[in-house]
């Protein structure tokens, strides 16, 4: 043998010794995603940009999930991403120990579809999330390295001389040449499913046993000390710079100087319960924090942001019904039980909203005539505008102190604490002392 052929030789045992690692790295960061994103790993190590998690952020929005629809459930994405580089590892372990076998087809044809569908992930990671998730993009790295890798390897001229008299050559060869490999790596990948469903499910059960109410985290004040670094966690998010000017429709003290603006439609399930928890949130802290309901109708009929047909107008009656409400001391009730329409499956038509109004002593003839007005669709019109203008692409979306957080209901225990920072950095120690003798 040739010292070229030598060198070559040397060159894609080195090329798969990569791969090798690469791949490894790859499994263990994403077991490290399906571990923060199950809620077993509480550390932000790796994950932290200027205070915020990125990792933890991603695990907590709708783009960390595949949705199965015909199932009604989502499945999360890093589990897809350690099976995917498990399988992958085990293919180039095949491959170090058994050169001539063809096992590189498979992994060939794999990683093409894996690098197509990480720069979706990419787009998502960079141009979505307000925090990008750096453990996804180390292994985004990665995935670069082994499909070059890969490429090299697949077209290289002594890597098929190695190979060519074997008598495996279609890919359903290769997955029964490597049977092994991938059986191994589908224990381990069952294994760890089983290990970090269980530790989940016993955070859940410890959470559930120490808690009394819907947020035991609510119990304590955030020390003072921590204060300015959850600040900086909040004022590193976007800025949505919001006018309250001429808004009537809020919940809360005329004074708070904690604000927070809520875009909702009173048919979306979430926006129900974000509501709930922010009305719970302004009793925890009360004079403190003022709820300004923006109205985001779900519905084309009277939000030009979106396309298609009509859904009755359901959403957009709420948002009209609501607004037309605003100015009336049952304004919070009625926003409460515009919501609980959803419980009872009630529409949101004539009939309900003046049962509703009726119910808590208003004027439906006046009411329904704001809501056919004029100015009920100037309001409205204004906040589907300063909706485009910060880009919400989902209800409920919220900002508080003029910082927009992700899509979604918040993480009740970072709010919480966020909220806290805001009112001990107005108030200083005299809100703990507050706060602790009205408990």
């Amino acid at each position: 043998m040739s010292k070229n052929n030598i060198k070559q030789k040397d060159l894609i045992v080195f090329a798969i010794y990569l791969g090798l690692l690469c791949s490894l790295i790859a499994v263990i960061l994403s077991a490290l995603l399906v571990c923060k994103h199950s809620g077993v790993c509480v550390s932000s190590l790796g994950c932290t940009i200027d205070g915020v998690d990125g990792c933890h952020q991603l695990g907590n929005s709708e783009h960390s999930k595949i949705a199965i629809p015909f199932l009604g459930i989502g499945i999360p994405i890093a589990w897809f991403g350690f099976s995917y580089y498990a399988i992958l590892f085990s293919l180039f372990l095949r491959l170090l120990l058994k050169p001539k076998n063809p096992a590189l087809g498979l992994i060939a044809g794999i990683i093409v579809f894996g690098l197509i569908y990480d720069l979706y992930l990419a787009y998502l990671n960079f141009f979505i999330l307000l925090t990008p998730c750096l453990l996804c993009l180390y292994t985004y790295i990665c995935q670069l390295i082994i499909f070059f890798i890969t490429i090299w390897l697949y077209f290289s001229p002594n890597y098929k001389t190695m190979v060519q008299n074997s008598s495996l050559t279609s890919i359903w060869d290769d997955i029964k040449a490597s049977r092994l490999a991938i059986g191994g790596a589908i224990i381990v990948i069952l294994l760890y499913i089983l290990i970090i469903s269980l530790s989940a499910s016993q955070n859940h059960n410890e959470h559930k046993n120490h808690s009394n109410n819907d947020d035991s985290s609510a119990s304590e004040v955030l020390p003072i000390k921590k204060t300015a670094s959850i600040l900086r966690e909040l004022r590193v998010l976007k800025k949505a710079n919001l006018s309250t000017k001429g808004l009537k429709s809020y919940i809360g003290e005329k004074d708070a100087y904690v604000e927070v603006h809520e875009f909702i439609d009173f048919r979306c399930p979430h926006c129900r319960v974000g509501s709930n928890f922010l009305k719970k949130m302004a009793k925890r802290w009360p004079g403190r924090l003022k709820i300004y309901v923006r109205y985001f109708p779900l519905d084309s009929a009277c939000n030009p942001l979106l396309k298609g047909e009509s859904r009755g107008k359901q959403s957009c009656k709420g948002a009209w019904a609501a607004y037309c409400s605003a100015a009336k001391p049952y304004y919070n009730l009625f926003v409460s039980q515009l919501f609980d329409f959803q419980t009872s499956r009630t529409p949101i038509n004539e009939l309900s909203l003046k049962t509703l109004t009726e119910s808590l002593d208003g004027n439906w003839n006046k009411k329904k005539a704001c809501m056919n007005s004029a100015e009920a669709n100037r309001a409205v019109q204004k906040d589907i505008r300063d909706a485009k203008k910060i880009k919400v692409s989902a209800t409920p979306t919220i900002v508080i102190a003029d910082r927009i957080l992700p899509a979604g209901i918040p993480d009740k225990k970072w709010f919480i604490r966020t909220l806290d920072a805001l009112v001990l950095e107005k108030e200083g120690p005299s809100a703990i002392r507050e706060y602790k003798g009205r408990k």
